[in-house]
């Protein structure tokens, strides 16, 4: 599950984080109608009144302190750290201002200080379990894991109810491929809170990496419940029914939902989706439905971007609701056609010619995975990279999306490794460019990204460079794919360690025969 759940440290209380120091009535009215406001969720009140009591007493701390944690709430975590440090030079010796800073110095991902303040803050209150909680959290963004679960079981020693410090704690486990610890922690908070959506999330994403699909998909639906910085997914708005079990459709709209790459993944169940309706419409990037409509002619395929008219279907259905009525069991992924998107094969032909007119094999590559959450741990160093696959009886090809001639003439300079770019091709912006790209390849070595689902949508051969905590839908352990029959998995066998990775995928390269069909 990844950081996509990454937890939430809340500010300490108010009234903990309050020092309640006089400072004549007329400021101390104002200091407490701001507390006030700010506990009751009016903002921009208390932030009023805060800056009142700091026109009239510039070195006020708590009005200081306090408006440093609305900043942090806020979200402007650079003037939150300017407050609380100014406050904390005037007392030092108050553990929630400690903490406060430190949350607002997880915000500008500065966590090495942040860990330093939440030890100070301890170290004045050492059994305040929130703190412990969310030291963990910082440990935990710095890839400090056994010390992580060492503030997390603190935590729970101290309170052993704690919800927030056992949800964290089955995210830290999920993030070290322990699934059934994690599990356990699910379940129990969620007997405890049955409706808090992250940890039945955290639950239904350990069931998936563990194959139990006919456990997981029933909750999957739970991803419509998530925080909107967590799943940026909206359910349609229409009138119309949604589709279920018995439920007769001569018109199925299937509407997209989640990122390129999971469009993909899900259109491998189209054909079988087919078998719901008379006719079957679905919603897709634009950027897909080329490749899309070449294999499926009998769908019909509409821009995600633009809205569809009622009057075209009679019911719907999420796309990534498809899984759940057809792939209950592992087997069930052997009834997937592949390949079921088809590049412009005129455009492959020409592209191959131009890339390698001297009929060397051609190697796609791609390095880097934008995820906003969990990019950095995807992505691959570029030169270690190459230099694993990198020989004369081939040619590499830039399949990497985004402005990368710099990076590749400095990889080129240091290392005398060369990677071809398609100036034909944006390889963001022209997917079908890309799939043709793809097409022309004998194979394709990336980071988990669109690049991967693209060349397994095609049927290519594609090797995917997996983070030690993958993506749910890449399971556990397995060096293939159901999804994807063309794909073979290189894992990280230690936490954000890709040096585990050159020697099999270099052993592993220098075996493969280039024979083109």
């Amino acid at each position: 599950m990844k950081s996509k759940f990454k937890p939430r440290a809340k500010p300490t209380s108010l009234v903990r984080a309050a020092n309640q120091q006089p400072r004549g009535e007329p400021v101390q009215a104002l200091l407490m109608q701001a507390l006030a406001h700010h506990q009751q969720g009016r903002l921009a009140l208390a932030q009023v009144g805060y800056e009142q009591v700091l026109t009239q007493h510039p070195q006020h701390f708590d009005a200081l302190h306090m408006l440093g944690v609305l900043m942090t709430q806020t979200h402007q975590p650079e003037r939150a750290v300017s407050l609380i440090e100014q406050a904390l030079h005037l007392q030092a010796h108050v553990a929630g201002a400690h903490e406060n800073l430190a949350l607002a110095l997880r915000q500008l991902n500065r966590f090495e200080e942040a860990l330093h303040h939440y030890d100070q803050a301890l170290a004045l209150d050492p059994q305040h379990a929130q703190t412990h909680v969310n030291r963990g959290v910082a440990l935990k963004s710095l890839k400090r894991y056994d010390a992580a679960l060492e503030s997390y079981q603190k935590a729970l020693s101290l309170q052993p109810d704690m919800v927030q410090a056992r949800y964290n704690r089955g995210l830290l486990y999920s993030d070290l491929n322990l699934s059934l610890p994690a599990l356990q922690d699910f379940e129990a908070v969620l007997q405890r809170q049955p409706h808090f959506p992250p940890a039945l999330w955290g639950k239904t994403l350990c069931l998936l990496q563990r194959g139990a699909f006919a456990q997981a998909w029933p909750l999957y639906a739970c991803r419509w419940q998530q925080d909107e910085k967590e799943f940026t997914s909206k359910v349609l708005q229409t009138t119309l029914p949604r589709w279920h079990p018995g439920l007769s459709a001569q018109r199925l709209l299937l509407w997209s939902e989640q990122g390129v790459g999971d469009e993909l993944m899900f259109g491998a169940l189209l054909a079988q989706a087919q078998t719901l309706c008379h006719a079957l419409l679905v919603q897709m990037d634009a950027r897909l439905i080329p490749m899309f409509s070449r294999a499926m002619p009998h769908i019909q395929f509409l821009p995600k971007h633009l809205p569809v008219s009622e009057a075209l279907y009679d019911a719907h259905l999420p796309i990534g609701d498809l899984p759940g009525i057809f792939c209950t069991h592992l087997n069930d992924f052997q009834a997937l056609t592949h390949p079921y998107v088809a590049p412009d094969q005129a455009r492959v032909s020409a592209l191959r010619a131009a890339l390698s007119p001297d009929g060397k094999p051609l190697c796609g590559i791609s390095w880097r995975s934008k995820n906003l959450k969990r990019g950095e741990d995807r992505s691959v160093p570029l030169g270690p990279m190459v230099q694993a696959l990198a020989g004369k009886h081939l040619r590499l090809l830039s399949l990497q999306y985004g402005d990368v001639a710099h990076e590749l003439a400095e990889l080129q300079q240091t290392t005398g490794v060369e990677v071809v770019q398609c100036p034909q091709v944006n390889n963001q912006t022209d997917l079908d460019g890309l799939a043709a790209l793809v097409g022309a390849c004998d194979l394709v070595v990336s980071a988990d990204n669109t690049t991967v689902h693209l060349a397994g949508a095609l049927g290519q051969p594609v090797w995917v460079l997996l983070p030690f905590s993958a993506d749910w839908r890449w399971m556990l352990e397995r060096a293939d794919s159901p999804w994807y029959p063309s794909a073979r998995l290189f894992r990280q066998s230690a936490v954000a360690d890709w040096s585990t990775v050159w020697a099999p995928l270099s052993q592993a390269f220098s075996q493969r025969l280039y024979v083109r069909d």
